[in-house]
């Protein structure tokens, strides 16, 4: 039996609960086909401890509004459903869920994906709570492309990652985190609307907040839609996805709160922009790696640095 399906049962246990251990950050639009398997796949774990599911609907025109609202309808204490009266857009209605997050834990799920183990919170909230030098915590997934289900590179142990690591590029899949919530969550600065997507600059944040670590369970919790949504189309053309890794280094750099760790976020930075410039040699845009080359020793110079761009080139040439 759920968590849910026991607590139905004396719905005054419900009435006592100011504030749940755990929110579920589900962002939807337009996800008729999906979300009503992302719900279930929720409302099915088994925990020892209350959740809060928090939906933001950016104005679906489909019938995925009518689905959440019968959700709503049928667990009314757990869900906390708000459609957005227009579209506002990805980062926006991010923005504003994520203000309406009061667990003392987040854990991740888009209106696409799903997760696989019953188990997957209690788990993770297990690790957190025996673990305190870790703010992080995410698992193996499982990657959905073309209708085949197709485990991502698994690892048989538990891996640590350091903010300088995850400085450098993300290292989870956002259907499996579990992370430690904190004020600043519900308060995200204005600039995150000029990211693509809002995951990896909120792991950086509470990782630089609770001065904590990154762990992934050596285990397979969730799965992911891969050939849907932002970050599929920005993955077919590599330059801009790393243009824009860089926007967002640039301005968590930006940031008084984030000043120490400031070198981490420029060596990350530096490793986006050259992945950038890797990325145009690789298409041939010559002029667009030399001009992307020029920011990179303008912000940064050092030898090494010319090193590598000679090497690249070298490389490509061949």
């Amino acid at each position: 039996m759920s968590y849910f399906e026991k607590q139905l049962r004396t719905s005054k246990s419900f009435l006592k609960v100011k504030r749940p251990e755990l929110s579920v950050f589900v962002l939807t639009y337009n996800q008729e086909e999906f979300i009503a398997q992302t719900l279930d796949s929720i409302i099915n774990q088994q925990t020892n401890f209350d959740f809060e599911i928090v939906i933001g609907d950016d104005a679906s025109v489909d019938e995925t509004s009518i689905i959440c609202e019968q959700y709503k309808q049928s667990y009314p204490h757990i869900i906390d459903y708000k459609r957005n009266k227009t579209n506002l857009g990805l980062i926006a209605n991010f923005i504003t869920t994520a203000a309406r997050l009061k667990g003392k834990y987040v854990a991740i799920c888009d209106g696409d994906d799903y997760w696989t183990d019953f188990n997957k919170l209690q788990k993770q909230v297990d690790f957190l709570e025996a673990n305190e030098e870790y703010c992080i915590v995410g698992t193996n997934s499982l990657n959905l492309i073309n209708g085949k289900l197709i485990r991502s590179r698994a690892m048989d142990s538990l891996q640590t990652f350091e903010f300088e690591e995850m400085a450098l590029q993300n290292r989870v899949s956002a259907p499996t985190v579990l992370f430690r919530n904190f004020e600043g969550i519900k308060k995200l600065p204005s600039f995150f609307l000029e990211f693509p997507y809002g995951d990896w600059p909120v792991y950086l944040l509470v990782l630089h907040h609770y001065a904590g670590k990154v762990a992934v369970l050596p285990c397979h919790t969730a799965v992911y839609r891969r050939q849907i949504g932002v970050s599929a189309t920005m993955r077919s053309d590599l330059p801009i996805v790393y243009a824009k890794n860089t926007l967002i280094l640039e301005k968590l750099m930006q940031m008084d709160s984030m000043k120490g760790s400031l070198r981490s976020l420029q060596i990350g930075w530096s490793y986006q922009k050259k992945a950038q410039i890797a990325a145009f040699l690789k298409k041939e845009s010559y002029i667009k790696s030399f001009e992307e080359f020029c920011v990179l020793i303008s912000r940064n110079f050092h030898w090494t640095h010319l090193r590598w761009y000679l090497y690249a080139l070298k490389k490509i040439s061949f």
